[in-house]
Formats: C-alpha cells, structure tokens, sequence
C-alpha cells in the first residue's frame, strides 16, 4: 500500500462555476498519493453536489463541514487538522493545478531538504481584470531558483500565496503556525510567518499553478471597495508581531516588521472609502504603534518616513473616540442646572437641592 505523502487542502465557498476544472486538475495529478480535504465553508450554490459527486468517484477525498460560513482562514485551519500527510499544499477551488505540480513540488521539497518549496503563478484574467495584468505578472514572476537561504531579499520579493508552495507539516506544526482564524488577506500572515522562521526555501523555475483572477474573488472586493474588509490587512500585520513576540523574532526582525505593517496600512487606508471604516483603520494604527512603543528615531529613514502616514488622517474622519451615545447625548452641572446636551441641543434641568 502507498504511503499518502501530500495533503491538497481546498475551502469550498459559492464556486460551483470553477470547482468542476479545480477538482479534475487535483484527482488527475501524475503524484497519485495524495489525500485531498475538502471543507465545506457553507455557500450558497451548487458547489458541495459536485464535491461530492467527486468524493464518490475517489476515496482520496474526504469532506469536512462547518456549521456556518467561516471565511478561508479556518476553513484553511479546519483542513490542516484534518489532514495527516507529511506535506501539506493549498489550492483554492477557483483555481487548478498542472499535472504535474504535486509531483515537481514534492521531489523539490524533499530532495533539497528545504522547509518550503515554491514554484510560479500564471494569472488568468477574466473579462473586468485585464488592467491588473502587469502589476499581477510582476508580483507573481519567478525570481529566484533553487535552494536559497532566507533572507529579507527573498521575503520581501517572494509572493505571499499559500497555493505555489508546499510545506512540511512537522515545520508548521512545531512552530504553531496557522491561519487567523476569521481574517481576510490570511496568505500574508501564514507566510510571513514561515518565512519568518524557516532556515531556507527551494524555487521551482515553472509555472505550475494557475490563478484565476476573477471579479468575485477576495482581492477583488477590496478593490471594489467593499465596505470594512480592508482593515484586516492591518489586524494582519498585528498579528504578525504577536506571532514574533511568541516566538521571541521581535529584535531580528524589527525593521521587516515595521516596513510590512506600514505596506498593510498604506493598501489599507488606500483601497478604504468609508470614512468610519477609514477612522477605525487609523485607530487600529494609532493604538499598536502606541502600544508597542514604535518611534520613527529608531528606524532606518525609509521605514522613518513611513510613520508620516499617521498623520495624513483627513480632518473629517479625526474624531474623539466616543460611544455612539455620548454622541449623541452628555451631561454636564452647571450651577444649580443640570445642562444635557442631545444632537447638539442644549437643554436645561433644574436640580433637585436635598436637605
């Protein structure tokens, strides 16, 4: 009997349209031992009868479910505590493998002995995406091959997906690496956090996955500015300071930390329009770098500058953070009156004296 070497994890969410080509590019990989975990994130649509359509026809697949919509991060965390292969790969189920990336991706993986293994990203643009082509195929190029020792050259030009890239599960498992539970943008934290702790990374000079980039997915709806996501990229960023902090990397990795949290905040406040989502952004901001006791004095001048992005909060979004009732209604003495301000009326109170 083969020993199952591979754990494909794919979350399942309102995808009936793509899931069919997904699903035939994973079953018909050339590796064969894998085991592929399905978790059903709870949508809408005809997606789960073509899983199961699959799972009947494979007993590689098994199905998990959530009781409700969870967002991929846990649905991500629910594959990984299903799953048992000693290596562990992503696919979202928009997207579709070569034929032979479980293959490449795993003799790179184990005949380099690297923690990591990445490969290439082909974007497939759908109508509605095509403007994105040149920053996406830049971001997604390769840039280097081999077994690289890690380094902030290759951290900060390296892609933050999960779904070119395979990992050794004994690697994350004894560094409590997960995804955050309930975050968008969960990619950056997980592999941030890798490369954060991982000795080296071996790049495979192929194209193997391939990215559809459509109107619905994540990236699109901060880019069609749907309201209050966009502030996860900086719950993201704080995150991976207190991921830093557990694992005692704070002082190591100071200046990277720095430069990816104001990255988070700048594509944050950039890509929000709501001015009460845009204040609460600003406020997030305000209260980490605050808490943390950051100081442009202490940073290089780049990563200095970058702190300016405090101050260019809009004086229609600056607030006193108040309850939504002491905006709406206060109370102050005044003499023998009580004085209750409500929606900015004035109105005066005679005070009862007690004798």
């Amino acid at each position: 009997m083969n020993e199952t070497k591979i754990s494909v994890i794919i979350p399942i969410y309102n995808v009936e349209k793509y899931l069919r080509a997904c699903l035939d590019s994973i079953v018909g990989q050339t590796f064969k031992d894998i085991e592929i975990v399905l978790v059903d994130d709870v949508g809408n649509d005809g997606s789960m009868a073509i899983a199961h359509e699959f799972a009947e026809k494979d007993n590689r697949i098994k199905i998990i479910h959530h009781e409700k919509n969870c967002k991929q991060a846990t649905a991500r965390n629910t594959g990984l505590q299903n799953s048992s292969a000693p290596f562990v790969m992503f696919c979202d189920s928009d997207d579709f493998y070569e034929p032979e990336m479980c293959e490449k991706m795993l003799y790179g993986i184990e005949s380099s002995g690297a923690d990591i293994a990445a490969c290439g990203i082909k974007v497939i643009y759908e109508p509605g995406t095509e403007g994105e082509k040149e920053a996406y195929n830049k971001y997604y190029k390769i840039k280097f091959g081999g077994l690289c020792k890690m380094n902030d050259g290759i951290r900060n030009t390296t892609d933050c997906s999960v779904c070119n890239k395979i990992f050794r599960r004994n690697f994350l498992d004894s560094n409590g690496i997960q995804f955050p539970d309930g975050l968008y943008y969960e990619d950056a934290y997980f592999v941030n956090a890798c490369f954060a702790v991982a000795n080296n990374i071996f790049f495979i000079d192929e194209y193997l996955y391939n990215y559809v980039r459509r109107s619905g997915s994540t990236m699109s709806s901060t880019f069609d500015q749907k309201r209050g996501i966009c502030i996860d990229h900086v719950k993201i960023a704080v995150a991976f300071n207190d991921f830093l902090k557990q694992h005692e990397l704070l002082e190591k990795n100071k200046d990277f930390l720095a430069n990816f949290f104001f990255q988070c905040l700048d594509f944050a406040i950039r890509y929000e329009t709501d001015p009460a989502c845009r204040a609460a952004i600003y406020d997030l901001a305000d209260d980490f770098i605050a808490s943390e006791g950051w100081h442009p004095d202490n940073y290089p001048a780049p990563i200095a500058q970058m702190f300016g992005m405090l101050k260019q909060r809009s004086p229609t979004i600056r607030h006193k953070r108040m309850t939504i009732l002491e905006r709406i209604f206060s109370v102050r003495n005044d003499g023998d009156h009580k004085v209750i301000m409500f929606f900015g009326i004035k109105i005066k109170i005679k005070r009862k004296i007690r004798t």
